[in-house]
């Protein structure tokens, strides 16, 4: 009988499906199960807004809250962030009621730092262009304006599982002016800010 000789397999035709392509981590390594790409993230912030003008005086230290969204797409480090945010604080001093709050929406890039395969932390940072309110009463007097400003963050997180993560950010809004009137009343926005984050991916 001839000899016979073995045929090499039929080579797989390579998919042109890019659905389940994870970008690349850092060192150019996969990211792995640490954590998968998710085309949106939503971070919930809360934690304490520290006003740079000494004018603010009693109601400088302010909680605050924020609910943001960052969507980007597989094979880039950077993404469009939009937002919201809040702030307030209220306090009586030599019987005369206190109040300041602020709202925010804020839109603008956010880039994205990965380590490599199944490290489950990352760190991220963006600026924006923000709307800002402001408003400061107090029991014979009331100020108030709507302005924009220019903010900036960072933030390291935790991957807890496939879909959330915990971490803290950084936070700062410059250039938002106030006009509060006589009397010593602050004439800007400014603050900094250190806040936990929720962050849940879809």
């Amino acid at each position: 009988l001839p000899a016979t000789t073995d045929l090499p397999a039929p080579a797989t035709a390579r998919s042109s499906d890019n659905s389940n392509r994870e970008p690349q981590g850092g060192s150019g390594i996969p990211m792995g199960r640490a954590i998968p790409y998710q085309p949106g993230v939503l971070n919930l912030t809360l934690g304490a807004r520290f006003m740079e003008n000494s004018a603010w005086d009693q109601l400088d230290n302010q909680f605050a809250m924020g609910l943001d969204y960052t969507i980007r797409s597989p094979d880039s480090w950077i993404g469009l962030n939009i937002g919201g945010l809040g702030s307030f604080h209220r306090t009586s001093v030599g019987g005369v009621d206190l109040d300041s709050w602020m709202a925010e929406a804020t839109i603008g890039p956010r880039a994205y730092l990965f380590f490599g395969r199944n490290v489950p932390f990352y760190c991220y940072g963006g600026i924006g262009a923000s709307l800002v309110y402001g408003e400061l009463e107090r029991t014979d007097r009331r100020a108030n304006k709507t302005t924009v400003g220019g903010s900036a963050s960072a933030g390291v997180m935790y991957q807890m599982n496939p879909k959330q993560a915990l971490g803290l950010e950084w936070r700062t809004l410059q250039f938002a002016d106030f006009d509060g009137g006589p009397d010593g009343a602050p004439d800007d926005m400014n603050y900094n800010q250190i806040s936990l984050v929720f962050s849940a991916g879809f």
